[in-house]
């Protein structure tokens, strides 16, 4: 298991972001680049979704679970796929604080790569994964920025 742990500042009061961050819909994944409504979203309750991603031109898709603890807290747990093969499984816990200018997102990921081929990868590549979900939350925040304050 690896921890690995993220501290993004927006620029919106912690209730934005929390509304922003959690209105999970078909088209998130535009956010990416990909085609909107890459994404399905299935609610099971109230502050309880199942969403499934799949990564376009690959045959990865991304299965998470998400439980939402207003007014500024939700953790996800999910499993990471090629074909029916398990890539990695992931459990996510993010908060968000206030901060000077709007607040703080802080988010830890606990990933467990599970493909020996993966592992092989990472290997060689030690810093992919922490470059790619820093990459990944850096377009989520521009894409905040954009939508909540005007700003790109």
């Amino acid at each position: 298991m690896r921890e690995i742990a993220i501290t993004r500042q927006l620029p919106v009061s912690a209730s934005d972001a929390f509304s922003w961050l959690t209105d999970y819909t078909p088209d998130d994944s535009s956010i990416f680049g990909d085609p909107p409504g890459g994404r399905s979203v299935e609610r099971i309750s109230e502050n309880e979704f199942r969403l499934r991603n799949r990564y376009p031109g690959t045959n990865i898709v991304e299965e998470t679970h998400v439980v939402l603890s207003p007014p500024h807290q939700w953790n996800c747990s999910g499993v990471l796929r090629y074909h029916s093969f398990r890539i990695a499984v992931y459990s996510q816990h993010m908060e968000l604080s206030p901060a000077p200018k709007g607040c703080e997102l802080h988010m830890t990921v606990d990933l467990e790569v599970t493909s020996l081929l993966a592992r092989l990868y990472l290997f060689f590549s030690p810093d992919f994964v922490s470059k790619e979900i820093n990459s990944h939350y850096d377009r989520i925040i521009s894409s905040l920025e954009r939508d909540v304050t005007g700003r790109a």
